[in-house]
């Protein structure tokens, strides 16, 4: 039977999808949480995903390394670059001839 264009079928497996997907999330972050807690915490995406790779394939967890980065995100577990703490500025006193301005 149709409702709203959907068949029930359609309708379940995608609840079942969601359900599962969320479960699945909520592993992820406790591994993460767990490897940065016991390793460093400013481990980054590629180290933490090649490392718990192993883990996500014995918790049955199917995902990529694109996949991966795009969760980190969503979950802000991802880590932000660091602001270099020095000014780059240009050096006024070097050797070749200064142009006057026209």
């Amino acid at each position: 039977m149709r409702v709203f264009d959907i068949y029930k079928q359609a309708f379940d497996k995608r609840i079942k999808s969601f359900g599962n997907k969320k479960t699945q999330d909520r592993i992820l972050i406790k591994m993460v949480v767990q490897y940065r807690k016991k390793v460093d915490s400013k481990t980054g995406g590629i180290k933490l995903y090649f490392e718990l790779k192993n883990e996500m394939i014995n918790q049955n967890i199917n995902i990529g390394k694109n996949q991966f980065y795009r969760f980190l995100r969503h979950y802000n577990l991802w880590i932000p670059k660091r602001k270099k703490n020095y000014v780059k500025t240009t050096n006024s006193k070097h050797f070749l001839e200064n142009i006057e301005t026209l």
